[in-house]
């Protein structure tokens, strides 16, 4: 038996870090996605061809719960498979058969740098869907999926790229007091209201700048706790605002909430604005055009909106032109999904 499962990646449109502490986020999947194919095989142990991380195949062994044969070189890659195979736990037969598997996550790479599209959420979705089918386990629910993603993520993560990979589509999503109360409700793009992604050439870490925040919070807790407070409220309104689908509205309010995050990002060094960033936003000053990074930023990814489909298109020329490349925003309305070959 052979099947097939992808997942979109995910563009968090506003909400970053806020979204961590409980605050709305505004996500949209992306157009782009990682595809997991599954076969069983007569041979023993899995052999796992990870695209484009790994130039060979992988051998391994599923031994007492856990897998075998690995170098610390293949940790990232053993890491997924291990937190997916543990969260299916008793619908996996003993022995577990054969497997070869395919993880390609090409899609969310530009000249052998990663987009900044959320490829890890997405992996683990179509990796745990092609799974689920392949051992006849159900389709796991939003706060199971992330639970499965934090376990590969050592805990880390809002499950706000989980939720997009999973449902598809525009989400306002929150995790709420814990991962195990997260919600993404599907939300309508204002009317027009244009969009156009940036990528500016360089991969960040979300984690790293997420570990100097906590450090900001931890070194300054009154100044941290009064910031986040302004975050989080600056992201309820941007999640009110696209609930009215006005996009002038929806403009100002994320405006605001990105106005914000500069100041948390000036107090606590988070390097959200990188000079690539900079120079982006340099090139829209003038007009009637918000430019802002998305996610946790310190390179990745940018957008422009505007209400000015022409304007849009200048500016994104504009940038092009100072060696951005820009394309138009298109959501990927279909979730995760599984098919047998």
């Amino acid at each position: 038996m052979s099947l097939t499962a992808t997942a979109p990646g995910k563009i968090v449109i506003c909400g970053e870090y806020a979204v961590v502490e409980g605050a709305p986020g505004i996500v949209a999947a992306s157009d782009r996605r990682a595809r997991v194919t599954v076969e069983f095989s007569s041979r023993p142990g899995l052999t796992v061809n990870a695209l484009p991380l790994r130039s060979r195949p992988l051998e391994l062994a599923w031994k007492d719960g856990g897998l075998t044969g690995f170098s610390d070189a293949d940790r990232p890659v053993v890491s997924l498979l291990d937190a997916v195979l543990k969260h299916l736990g008793p619908a996996l037969p003993a022995p577990l058969p054969g497997l070869d598997l395919t993880l390609d996550t090409r899609d969310f790479f530009d000249g052998g740098k990663k987009l900044g599209l959320g490829s890890s959420a997405a992996l683990c979705m179509a990796l745990l869907l092609a799974l689920a089918r392949a051992f006849g386990a159900e389709k796991p629910n939003l706060q199971q999926a992330i639970r499965c993603h934090r376990a590969f993520q050592s805990g880390a993560g809002s499950g706000i790229d989980v939720a997009a990979s999973l449902q598809g589509g525009l989400l306002a999503f929150s995790r709420g007091a814990s991962p195990d109360r997260a919600t993404a409700v599907r939300q309508d793009w204002p009317s027009g209201l244009g969009a156009r992604l940036v990528w500016v050439g360089q991969s960040a870490s979300t984690t790293a700048r997420l570990a100097r925040l906590s450090e900001y919070q931890r070194q300054h807790p009154a100044a941290a706790a009064q910031a986040m407070q302004q975050l989080k409220s600056r992201a309820e309104a941007a999640a009110r605002a696209f609930e009215t689908g006005d996009a002038a509205v929806v403009m100002a309010a994320i405006s605001g909430f990105y106005r914000t995050l500069l100041r948390l990002d000036g107090a606590a060094g988070l390097d959200v604005l990188t000079a690539p960033h900079h120079a982006c936003q340099r090139i829209v000053q003038g007009h009637d055009v918000l430019y802002k990074t998305c996610g946790a930023g310190g390179g990745d990814l940018g957008i422009l909106l505007g209400t000015n489909e022409d304007q849009l298109d200048q500016l994104a020329g504009n940038i092009n032109g100072s060696g951005y490349p820009t394309w138009p925003l298109a959501i990927g309305y279909q979730g995760a999904i599984v098919a047998d070959a």
